[in-house]
């Protein structure tokens, strides 16, 4: 079975990019940053309504802090100030892990087999390489034994 090595090389780039982990945790930061974004979000919000803030602000410092690190981040995530639904991501996800794992099986067997083509292209490159090897002992020997036979005397 001859399968062509630049196939195999292509075939396992293209289900490579398409299993992207880079993408995965891409998305679940998204949701993750979303996520804390809309839990923290009504305690700021709850800041200009309070008549003690400097105290409510001291009980909610880490909430705070939270929230700049998430508005930041979803800032980050989606430039254009429209936020998808966190259901919406999840669904995303979902789906990606899913092919994920369908694709995997014939990533892992495209992996295997360029694995096994480059070992036997070392292989043959090896061989190719190397000067045929030359046994002198035996040759000397195989001489010898020749040199010997003739040098030989037969009487009748």
């Amino acid at each position: 079975m001859f399968v062509n090595y630049v196939q195999v090389y292509v075939a396992l780039k293209r289900v490579y990019t398409l299993i992207d982990y880079n993408t995965l945790t891409a998305k679940h930061d998204e949701i993750k940053d979303l996520s804390s974004y809309q839990k923290t979000k009504p305690i700021v919000q709850k800041l200009e309504s309070v008549k003690r803030k400097e105290e409510y602000k001291r009980e909610h410092e880490t909430d705070f802090i939270l929230f700049n690190a998430a508005k930041q981040a979803v800032k980050n995530h989606f430039p254009s100030g429209k936020y998808p639904l966190i259901k919406d991501l999840r669904a995303e996800m979902k789906e990606l892990y899913e092919e994920k794992n369908r694709l995997y099986p014939e990533y892992y067997e495209s992996k295997e087999e360029l694995k096994s083509i480059s070992t036997i292209k070392k292989n043959v490159d090896t061989i190719i390489s190397q000067p045929p090897e030359r046994d002198t002992e035996k040759e000397r020997e195989a001489q010898n034994k020749d040199k010997s036979r003739d040098n030989d005397i037969y009487y009748f």
